[in-house]
């Protein structure tokens, strides 16, 4: 019993930025990357992830995003560029 107390009490760690975020760091100013670059380069600045399938995480995100990554083919994504609106005077 006293087990499942403490582990009641557990928080779940949090990162400081959602995954999307990171992805759209890691492929920022109009990379074209595989699912394996962008994978270990989120890696290397996303918390320590103890998930054997963080690919297939990172994969699942990037798919899930269509107003911020594009598929250009298979494994094969970018972002897609914002436009911003200029007034006009």
């Amino acid at each position: 019993m006293a087990k499942s107390r403490s582990l009641k009490n557990r928080r779940r760690f949090r990162n400081a930025q959602p995954l999307v975020e990171v992805l759209a760091h890691a492929l920022k100013g109009n990379k074209t990357m595989t699912v394996q670059e962008v994978t270990e380069t989120a890696r290397k600045s996303y918390k320590t992830t103890s998930k054997r399938h963080f690919r297939t995480i990172v994969n699942s995100a990037l798919l899930n995003n269509p107003t911020r990554f594009k598929r250009l083919k298979r494994g094969v994504y970018r972002t897609i560029q914002r436009r911003r609106h200029s007034r006009s005077v």
